[in-house]
């Protein structure tokens, strides 16, 4: 894990200029609150369906739950990631289950993914 480190390529940004809408003028797309967890991917699905969101575990430490802050709300990720092992999720905006009577409530939920496929 030392030398993949070492040879990783730095995340690369882009400066755009503002433009009017609805958003903060400043904020967080992703947060990944896990000291032990790197972000290796954040990109759109290849189908076009959500985004995929790939980390893999760094310290030698199972992780047998986490979540991530994406988009301004909390997403939690259910799935147990092995000491040095990596994960992968398609994260998706889909309507919730509200109770009888009350509005269903629009939410970003998170379905772990076969990395290979993603």
């Amino acid at each position: 894990p030392v030398l993949s480190r070492e040879l990783e390529m730095p995340v690369a940004t882009a400066c755009v200029p503002p433009k009017p809408g609805l958003l903060p003028r400043s904020g967080s797309l992703l947060e990944l609150p896990v000291a032990n967890l790197q972000l290796l991917a954040l990109k759109p699905a290849e189908d076009g369906d959500g985004w995929i969101l790939r980390v893999q575990e760094t310290a030698g430490r199972c992780v047998r739950r986490s979540f991530v802050r994406w988009c301004g709300e909390i997403v939690d990720l259910d799935a147990e990631i092995p000491p040095y092992g990596l994960a992968s999720w398609r994260l998706r905006y889909a309507a919730g289950d509200g109770a009888p009577g009350e509005p269903c409530r629009a939410a970003w939920r998170a379905t772990a993914v076969n990395t290979a496929e993603t």
